[in-house]
């Protein structure tokens, strides 16, 4: 139980909230303020460069899925924030901390 309650709390706050703070909160917010939609564009590009060392040394083809998908997930988080939310990282965060989350849940099942 206390292995559970550790994950959870490092999928919500570690990662999840420090990510969308950084991501969508400090640098999509000034980029968009400066490019606009390319300002999101880009911090969607460093969103999904940065999840490629979770796959660096098996292959090229896991390291364009894995920049692909989180890439594009930044890009959506990105809008959901400025488009329908204010500017809020609210949102983007639940979701985010629901993948990260869900996710792991999935691969393990994909492995046993």
């Amino acid at each position: 139980m206390q292995t559970i309650l550790v994950i959870l709390i490092w999928a919500v706050v570690q990662t999840s909230l420090s990510e969308e703070i950084f991501f969508r909160g400090f640098l999509g917010n000034r980029l968009f303020e400066k490019l606009g939609n390319g300002g999101n564009v880009i911090q969607a590009i460093i969103f999904g460069g940065i999840h490629i060392v979770s796959v660096v040394g098996k292959g090229i083809l896991p390291m364009v899925i894995i920049f692909l998908l989180t890439g594009g997930i930044g890009y959506a988080l990105g809008w959901l924030s400025r488009n329908k939310a204010d500017g809020s990282i609210i949102y983007g965060w639940i979701i985010h901390a629901a993948v990260n989350i869900i996710s792991p849940i999935v691969v393990f099942m994909f492995l046993i």
